[in-house]
């Protein structure tokens, strides 16, 4: 029991150290480093930094622990990839996108373009098949609202038990290419009125335990966006070069952005609220 315990405290102040290394635009071991007086060298906040770092980076020489990301090719994915990048440079960085029986395979797509943009590895691996949901079902509509106006409670657009699964089979593929970090961009608004249960701190606390042990402590859950809004998430991504053109978010998967989905709402606010000009091309003008 005292060894579990342990392991729990452990495991919540990681997750603790995460949080605030995200708000204050720093790495985890950054501010680790800086809270315990241990010197640590600045690390890049700008896109054209990353390969310059990442050049440095010889696999071959360097024992520097791998990451991985789950990565939908998303605002929230994207920038945690960028953050993965940034932490561990783009040669210790592999990129994951989980086909899962989506309605459509612009997120894929769109994942695949953001790493070729950044020297990024990047692979779309077949994963379990979900139960029937609005994401997994081209007959179901796509509602017309946003996540405030759908009400409290469990969206929609939720696939039953997704996170789990697929973190579950990111851990088994990190642990067996002997990656020390899952990158996972959940935040703020998917927990929010718990529309994703799957996305919750009190989710992410289990997972990510369950995670550390069931790897023989190898593998550890990073989630720096856990406690961020969608603006939040959006100045971070721009300070750290994100190509937000690239980015892929909208349910439907047509040609462009529809502009009237929960999440294409949820993008154009973040950009609103951020201040920050919104490149998507969208059919429907976002109200």
């Amino acid at each position: 029991m005292a060894i579990d315990q342990e392991i729990e405290e452990e495991a919540f102040k990681w997750r603790e150290a995460e949080r605030k290394a995200a708000m204050a635009g720093e790495t985890t071991e950054e501010h680790l480093a800086r809270h315990l007086g241990q010197p640590t060298s600045p690390s890049p906040d700008k896109h054209p930094d990353l390969e310059d770092k990442a050049c440095k980076v010889d696999p071959e020489e360097d024992k520097t622990p791998r990451a991985v990301v789950l990565h939908s090719g998303g605002i929230d994915s994207t920038t945690c990839l960028f953050l993965a990048v940034r932490d561990f440079g783009n040669r210790n960085v592999v990129a994951l996108s989980i086909h899962y029986g989506q309605r459509h395979s612009k997120e894929l797509e769109h994942a695949q373009e953001i790493c070729n943009s950044i020297g990024v590895e990047h692979h779309i691996v077949e994963g379990p098949v979900l139960p029937m949901s609005m994401l997994t079902n081209p007959d179901v509509p796509v509602p017309s609202a946003s996540y405030e106006e759908l009400g409290p409670g469990v969206s929609p657009t939720y696939v039953p038990y997704r996170n789990g699964n697929l973190l579950s089979l990111v851990a088994a593929i990190a642990q067996a290419q002997s990656m020390s970090a899952i990158y996972f961009g959940a935040h703020a608004e998917d927990a929010h009125n718990w529309a994703y249960p799957d996305c919750t701190p009190e989710f992410i606390g289990a997972q990510a335990n369950a995670i550390y042990i069931g790897t023989y402590h190898q593998v550890r859950l990073v989630t720096p966006l856990e406690w961020l809004t969608k603006a939040d998430i959006v100045t971070l991504g721009t300070g750290l070069g994100v190509p937000w053109k690239l980015t892929w978010s909208c349910y439907k998967g047509e040609k462009v952005h529809c502009g009237t989905c929960p999440t294409c709402l949820a993008r154009h606010d973040g950009f609103v609220k951020a201040n920050i000009t919104d490149p998507t091309v969208y059919h429907n003008t976002p109200r």
